[in-house]
């Protein structure tokens, strides 16, 4: 699990890379596919596209034929085959139902990911994410893409507030960009991020507000990673908090979710917090009981809500089932987390995870890493560390013994 890099001489790291080049060759074509996929996706997804436009479709269609490809050349247990085997069953039932290619797209990239390096995917993720969020506000600047001003009204900010979309991307998932970069960086970069780092981070998280988003959940919820981030860096209380009771935020959200949800009548307390949550809780009513839980999903064109919560996205938009598997996924990932004392990585996955209350983005590897991390955590073997790597590599250019006279 850890992300720690081994150092060692220059001529051990020069034959550790020459031994078993030939092992790994017939992997490597298969890893670059990925990585380029993932490019590919990623950068779509920052840009503004979506599950209707024939760039994601185009995606995941090569993303079937990479988990395909890496299912037959690459080793997994009974148990890791089983379980892939499954996602990608569920995953397509749920595309047919739902008509939404999320999880179906997420299953192969987890399923083509097998025997890679979790710290090279997860900093693959944030240098693609960084260049394409660049790019994209660049291109707004220079005209090239359509920036347009959309009024909004937020009880946080006490009025009317004016935002802007950059190519039809959302203010929240704007800032959801941002997010992933710090937050990224804080799981790769670890001890080795000082005040002077989270101090900047907070200064570009207010400047990105005021410039760019306008998006008063994106500025919060980036401002308490920050926080939390710095607490998990120079206290051990808070720290050890996380450790013991991060997990615990999956069963309280969900429970707190579907009861105000149902609940919701347009008065009482849980009306002034839709207030707050400006009708994020009155569009969860709409999906509860106007549609209600699923077994594999619902199509949502045409509906009058939209879904901006991720427990009722996946319970009613994905079906039961595989909220179920996901729910599941990140409590077992953030409880086992937290147990290993893994801290920066359950982190980033507690992180993701409360982003993912206010925008419906916790199943789609696309646009949350974490997964990545939640796989790692409930299958430890599924991705190879660097030390592995290193350890392995090194064991194999061992030279034959020579006997004493």
């Amino acid at each position: 699990m850890a992300l720690m890099v081994l150092e060692g001489s220059g001529d051990s790291k020069r034959r550790d890379q020459r031994v078993g080049a030939r092992g790994a060759s017939s992997l490597k074509v298969t890893d670059a596919f990925w990585y380029a996929l993932l490019a590919f996706l990623v950068t779509g997804s920052t840009w503004g596209y979506t599950s209707d436009d024939i760039w994601y479709l185009i995606g995941t269609a090569l993303g079937v034929i990479l988990g395909a490809v890496s299912i037959l050349s690459k080793k997994y247990s009974g148990r890791e085959l089983g379980l892939s085997c499954g996602m990608i069953v569920l995953s397509i039932i749920v595309a047919l139902s739902s008509h939404s290619l999320t999880l179906l797209l997420t299953s192969v990239l987890v399923v083509s990911s097998k025997e890679m390096r979790l710290d090279a995917i997860l900093r693959a993720f944030l240098v693609v994410k960084a260049a394409s969020l660049i790019s994209l506000i660049v291109f707004g600047r220079l005209g090239l893409v359509d920036v347009e001003a959309v009024s909004h009204y937020s009880a946080l900010a006490g009025g009317t507030i004016v935002r802007q979309s950059v190519n039809g991307v959302a203010t929240n998932i704007l800032h959801l960009g941002l997010f992933t970069l710090f937050v990224l960086l804080a799981a790769l970069k670890q001890e080795r991020l000082g005040f002077v780092s989270y101090l900047a981070m907070m200064a570009v998280n207010i400047v990105f507000y005021r410039c760019v988003s306008y998006s008063s959940a994106g500025i919060l919820v980036t401002g308490c990673a920050i926080l939390l981030a710095m607490g998990v860096r120079y206290s051990g209380v808070v720290a050890s908090a996380l450790c013991r009771f991060g997990c615990f935020v999956v069963p309280l959200t969900v429970a707190f979710f579907l009861y105000t949800g149902y609940q919701f009548d347009g008065t009482g307390w849980i009306a002034e917090l839709n207030h707050l949550m400006t009708g994020r809780i009155a569009y969860n009513h709409y999906w509860l009981t106007a549609i209600g839980p699923t077994l594999f999903g619902v199509n949502p064109a045409g509906a009058p809500a939209a879904f901006d919560n991720s427990v009722v996205y996946l319970t009613v938009g994905l079906g039961v089932f595989a909220a179920m598997a996901v729910l599941a996924g990140y409590f077992l990932a953030m409880r086992r987390l937290g147990r290993s004392r893994d801290v920066y990585l359950l982190l980033a996955v507690f992180m993701f995870y409360a982003f993912s209350m206010s925008e419906s983005v916790l199943p789609s590897a696309v646009v949350n890493p974490s997964l990545f991390i939640v796989v790692a955590a409930i299958s430890p073997g599924f991705y190879k560390s660097l030390e592995e790597t290193t350890r392995m590599q090194t064991v194999e250019t061992q030279p034959l013994a020579v006997p004493n006279n």
